[in-house]
């Protein structure tokens, strides 16, 4: 049976709106610290509810840090070791092997593929603290 669409609350929309900025990740926290005027219990409360209407993603990190997302088109994310930054990717590599799995007889629901390393900002960041020694 398909799942009816739940109304959003105005704080789920607010939520919404603020995960809907480009390249946006953020923190149960930071969305809290962004919407003052919202209590923490309603921002997780908006929180599960978007995630289960698909409406934004929740990134589980290797840090144990979940961040949010809103729900765009599948893609690949950048995360910087050292300052914690994340950015989208294009692209989707993950999709040959989830149509592999497809003929094989499974159902695949999405792909995460994580790219952890160094951001060009901490990079040329470093590379300044160097040259100054």
């Amino acid at each position: 049976m398909p799942r009816m669409k739940q109304a959003v609350t105005r704080q789920a929309q607010q939520v919404l709106n603020l995960l809907s900025a480009e390249n946006c990740h953020m923190t149960a926290e930071e969305i809290q610290n962004a919407l003052p005027d919202v209590g923490r219990a309603t921002i997780y409360r908006a929180l599960f509810s978007l995630e289960r209407q698909r409406q934004i993603r929740r990134l589980a990190l290797e840090s144990g840090v979940a961040v949010y997302e809103f729900s765009r088109p599948q893609h690949m994310h950048f995360i910087c070791e050292n300052c914690g930054r994340i950015e989208d990717l294009p692209g989707n590599p993950g999709a040959e092997a989830m149509q592999s799995l497809e003929e094989r007889g499974y159902l695949p629901q999405r792909a995460d593929i994580m790219i952890y390393g160094i951001c060009l900002k901490c990079l040329k960041n470093n590379k300044e603290e160097q040259s100054n020694v």
